[in-house]
């Protein structure tokens, strides 16, 4: 359902992205956010035992993971200007003719 707001004879729709969120939806959010830390540290934890089982030392294995973390840093600096300065970060591989 749209709300829309009389201005004058026309009518204009309210824009959606300024609607607060309602409670399922925060807590919804919540919910999704936990799971995803938890995944993440099952994720780490098993890179670090894989890494460790392959034959690096636990040091080597700590800065690989580092190296990662610091990465993906780094690319979310990256993708947000790019979101920022252009408004959207589509990448596609169709080709227009």
């Amino acid at each position: 359902m749209t709300s829309s707001v009389i201005v004058g004879m026309e009518e204009e729709e309210e824009d959606p992205s300024t609607k607060p969120l309602g409670r399922l939806s925060v807590f919804y959010y919540g919910v999704g956010h936990m799971l995803n830390d938890i995944t993440a540290s099952c994720w780490f934890t098993y890179l670090l035992l894989f890494l460790t089982q392959i034959g690096l030392s636990p040091r080597d294995a700590a800065i690989v993971m580092l190296s990662g973390q610091v990465a993906d840093g780094f690319a979310t600096i990256f993708i947000g200007e790019l979101v920022t300065s252009f408004g959207t970060f589509e990448f596609s591989i169709t080709q227009n003719l």
